[in-house]
């Protein structure tokens, strides 16, 4: 049978299209297997990252579980925490303020006291009568006074430490604030040093050839002259020297001219440039401080750190340490130094000098150091040995109770007793 050409190229065109179409299928075949095995790839990724996050999760989970910290939550509970000390230390702070008040307001009807008693002895003196009864209560009130002043400088050293916690507290956190000590020129929270006192009936009781400070010249009491300006101490004394204002003056080296502490101290003060006036305002406050005791140690810390020659003896051979005496808080020496500086300062000349920290040439060659020439300056220009003692009370003892009308009394003897004379 013949066929056309036209019928061959119907049947070659057909058996293309069937070629062309079959090569399709298997080219759609192909994209196909592709397409699902990509499919089953990425299916298979994100199955291994979802895997791999939820561990993750679970792990940090596990871990919060383990260590519940929350820092912010911390935070505040510390926050909260110093609040509420701060609080109980302020309520504490207002406790011990209120007992001040109230032991101050003690102390001044005392002094009252005993200035209407000095009036009545100086009276009874004058008429020649006995004033036995009358110095027995005197001795009495003193003692009184004594006990009270202690108990004021303990309330005053309290508060001033409440005040260090309160600070440290408020500053916790915040590197070289919390429990700043307070620096040269600067007054402690309490109003400088307080509580330094000289002992009573120390250093041969009450005298060593001083005068009563009703006058007359002579101790109601008997026993050759007593309280302030005896070789004895004062009952009452005025609480320390306060913050050191950054003298660096040149030691004048301590040349002693003297039979007693009294002649030797005044000889010095002339010495270091004061005048009679000056001298009589200084050894007023020396006699108030300490009784002119260079060993003294304040009252109201015997018991902690031991008696004048105990606690002496101690610093000296070392079972004190220069730390611990700089900090311990007690007043000590002619001037009840009290403030760490000072007290450093004190310990360092004497182990420079080979001598005990209770020298009085050791104490008076450091005093030279921290008395300023315009502070000298201004005590040879007072009026009076009173002016004088109340300027040297302002302006280097800042004495937590300054019992001022002693430190005068003690200041007008000392320049009746001195003042012109030659003692060399």
């Amino acid at each position: 049978m013949k066929v056309s050409d036209a019928g061959v190229a119907g049947s070659y065109s057909r058996v293309h299209q069937t070629h062309e179409n079959k090569a399709a299928a298997e080219v759609k075949k192909a994209d196909t297997k592709v397409e699902a095995k990509e499919t089953k790839e990425e299916a298979k990724t994100t199955k291994t990252t979802d895997k791999t996050e939820i561990s993750d999760e679970a792990k940090t989970e596990e871990a919060d579980e383990k260590n519940p910290v929350n820092l912010d939550a911390m935070t505040e509970e510390e926050e909260a925490s110093g609040a509420d000390k701060t609080e109980q230390l302020q309520q504490q702070k207002t406790q011990k303020e209120d007992e001040l008040k109230q032991k101050e307001e003690e102390f001044k009807k005392l002094q009252h006291e005993r200035q209407v008693l000095q009036r009545e002895i100086q009276l009874m003196q004058q008429s020649g009568g006995d004033v036995s009864g009358l110095a027995q209560r005197m001795m009495d009130l003193n003692e009184q006074m004594a006990g009270l002043h202690d108990e004021i400088g303990a309330l005053k050293n309290d508060i001033a430490d409440i005040d260090k916690q309160i600070s440290a507290t408020q500053q916790s956190g915040q590197p070289g604030t919390s429990g700043q000590p307070t620096q040269p020129g600067q007054t402690s929270p309490a109003g400088g040093n307080q509580g330094g006192s000289a002992p009573v009936g120390s250093a041969g009781g009450n005298g060593g050839g001083g005068s009563y400070p009703s006058g007359g010249g002579s101790s109601p009491v008997g026993g050759g002259g007593s309280y302030p300006s005896g070789g004895g101490s004062s009952p009452v004394s005025g609480g320390g020297s306060a913050a050191p204002t950054a003298a660096a003056n040149a030691p004048i080296s301590a040349n002693l001219k003297g039979n007693t502490a009294q002649e030797q101290i005044w000889n010095y003060l002339h010495d270091m440039g004061l005048n009679d006036i000056g001298a009589a305002g200084v050894m007023g406050n020396i006699a108030q401080e300490s009784g002119y005791s260079a060993n003294n140690v304040q009252n109201s810390y015997e018991s902690k750190v031991g008696n004048d020659q105990q606690y002496t003896q101690n610093v000296d051979n070392g079972s004190i340490s220069r730390d611990s005496f700089a900090n311990d808080g007690a007043g000590y020496g002619i001037v009840q130094f009290t403030y760490h500086t000072y007290k450093e300062g004190l310990y360092d000349m004497a182990k420079q000098k080979g001598s005990s920290v209770g020298d009085l040439g050791t104490q008076l060659e450091y005093l030279s150091t921290q008395l300023k020439p315009e502070l000298i300056q201004k005590l040879n220009s007072a009026g009076s040995p009173e002016a004088a003692a109340r300027i040297f009370e302002q302006d280097f003892e800042r004495a937590g109770v300054p019992n001022m009308s002693a430190r005068e009394t003690a200041a007008r003897q000392a320049y009746d007793q001195f003042a012109n004379r030659n003692m060399g």
